[in-house]
């Protein structure tokens, strides 16, 4: 399971970063020929949908565990 900073940085990188990134390089790439451009996009499309999938998971974890009355830490909690 993620820690709630690394969680926040992935989320971060995943629906802000690497799509400005990819949109950057795909946009400078068609106006100056620097190539790759179509690699890059279906690469940055791969990661974005697995790091997607990896936060999936782990909130999905989380929500789970908040219902088992555990913290994340593994301790107890009386409701």
């Amino acid at each position: 399971m993620l820690s709630n900073k690394m969680y926040d940085t992935l989320k971060s990188l995943d629906l802000v970063w690497l799509p400005a990134l990819t949109t950057f390089y795909v946009t400078l790439d068609s106006i100056f020929g620097w190539g790759y451009g179509d690699i890059v996009a279906k690469v940055s499309a791969a990661l974005c949908t697995l790091i997607g999938s990896l936060l999936g998971l782990s909130s999905s974890t989380y929500y789970r565990n908040l219902g088992d009355g555990i913290y994340l830490d593994g301790e107890e909690y009386d409701e």
